[in-house]
């Protein structure tokens, strides 16, 4: 009478099984992927000759945790002039910088 119903449990009870293999199999993928990815990263800044930690603040990344506050120094306590030529010059010494990063990898 339930001859049905016990062979769509056994269907079932075996696609739970290999389901379970099949996510296993992808998260094991998943992580091999993410090591190699970094690798590949890794490789790139020792190419470019610079540290891991010169890539990421090239790139931007910020640390997560909180850092102490930094020291104001005396250039950074300028009064605007009102001249944006003027005012930024540390900021045209941060792109010179970049620039030659950049040169130095092609």
């Amino acid at each position: 009478m339930f001859e049905r119903l016990t062979r769509i449990r056994a269907e079932h009870e075996r696609n739970t099984a290999r389901f379970e293999e099949a996510r296993a199999r992808m998260e094991e993928s998943a992580a091999k992927l993410k090591e190699e990815e970094a690798t590949a990263l890794v490789g790139l800044a020792e190419k470019v000759k610079m540290t891991p930690e010169q890539l990421a603040e090239y790139l931007g990344v910020k640390d997560e945790k909180p850092s102490a506050p930094k020291k104001k120094k005396e250039a950074n306590n300028k009064v605007d002039s009102g001249n944006p030529v003027k005012d930024s010059d540390d900021h045209g010494k941060e792109n010179e910088e970049s620039e030659d990063i950049l040169n130095e990898s092609y």
